[in-house]
This record gives structure tokens, sequence and C-alpha cells, in this order.
């Protein structure tokens, strides 16, 4: 089989890879761009401006750090499935949010969960892949996602600018939130995306790759 066709053929797994990109990006770009309609909707001072923009940055630095403890606990693509959920309920907290603290708190788990998601969406891919080449390509074809990210974040952040107190910002937390409900939902249930669909086919065409017990240990807890 060609290069070209076989990564056409795990493009489906970049897809659903790559919109944690897209969420990465979109958490880091969205609060950014949208830092002084929170701080005017909720009456937040600069020092509390301050610490929400580095708690993201923090959470995020975290979650990278600690995405290889959080494989071995729950398993790789048990991990994969669930870090879209917990960005999910980060989003809602920041979109349900009247206060600093609930923003916080919602900024923290939502970063923590971006931070962590990019990493273990390498790993899969990496893994999952046939060869160097052709998980070099699918690597390289997620950035995609994350200028969509970039660019989706901006432009939704300018569409609400003119929106009354925090609810602009709302509304673009709240996309993002639903962005994390489609990708949890398109990554843990759906058929034709479902990753152990190609972890059953990589294992069947080349099982030496799961010989080894240190990544079998990996994917021990998938759900």
């Amino acid at each position: 089989m060609s290069k070209s066709a076989e990564t056409k053929k795990y493009m489906p797994l970049v897809g659903a890879a790559g919109i944690g990109s897209m969420l990465g990006s979109g958490i880091i770009i969205g609060l950014s761009a949208t830092i002084t309609v929170w701080q005017s909707g909720l009456g937040l001072t600069d020092g509390q401006v301050g610490i929400l923009s580095g708690a993201l940055t923090f959470a995020i630095a975290a979650g990278s750090l600690l995405a290889g403890n959080i494989t071995k606990l729950f398993g790789l693509i048990c991990s994969f499935n669930l870090m879209n959920l917990m960005y999910l309920i980060g989003a809602a907290i920041c979109v349900l949010s009247g206060n600093f603290p609930v923003l916080l708190a919602g900024l923290i788990i939502t970063g923590f969960a971006s931070g962590a998601d990019l990493p273990i969406s390498l790993t899969v891919i990496s893994h999952d892949a046939p060869n160097e080449k052709v998980s070099a390509s699918l690597i390289a074809s997620t950035q995609v996602f994350w200028q969509i990210g970039v660019l989706g974040s901006y432009a939704m952040a300018f569409i609400v600018s003119h929106v009354e107190g925090a609810a602009g910002a709302r509304m673009v937390f709240a996309l993002l939130a639903v962005l994390a409900g489609i990708a949890f939902v398109w990554r843990t249930f759906s058929k034709k995306y479902h990753l152990h669909l190609f972890l059953k086919e990589q294992t069947e065409r080349n099982m030496y790759h799961f010989s080894h017990a240190s990544l079998s240990s990996m994917y021990v807890g998938t759900c």
C-alpha cells in the first residue's frame, strides 16, 4: 500500500486527535481575546486578570508534564477519550461562572485537560501508525487543527465583541465546550472512528508492536 493510501486510511484518527489541538489553541486564544470582557463583566481587578492568565499557562504545562502518569493510571486510550470530557466540564464551569474563584477553577480544569491531551494524542497517533513516515505525516497534519483553533477563537471573539457584559466571553467558551463534547462522543462512541478498530487492525497486522509489556500496559483500562 502506498504512503498516501496509508496516510488517508488513518485520517479519521488524525481528525479525532486534531480536535484536541484545536481545543488547545482555542482555550489559549479564547482567553486572551476575551480577558478584558471577563474583567468588565465580572468586575475583576488587574491582579485577578494576571492570575487567570498565569493559572491557565501553569495548568497547561502541568497537564503536559503529567500526561504520562495519567496514561499509566487510566490507560492510553481511556485517557485519550476522557480528556475531552474533562475539558468540557472545565469550559462549562467557565460559562456558568459568576465570580473570580469559579472562573479560575474552570480555567485550571480546562487548561490541564488541554495540556494533557496534546502529548496523549500524539502518542496514540505514533503507536497506531504502521511506520515512522506515516506517523510523521499524521502528526504534521494535526497542526492544521491548531491553526483552525487560533483563527476560530479570534473570529468568534470578534463576532461577540459588541455583546454587553461577560455574555460574549461566555459564548466563546460555550462553543469550546460544545466542540469538546463532540470530540468526546466522536472518540468514544463512533463506530467509524472508534480507536479500538485501529488497535485491533494494527495488532493483527503487526503483532510485534504490542509484544512488549511496557507498551501493552499503556492500553490497559481502555474505555
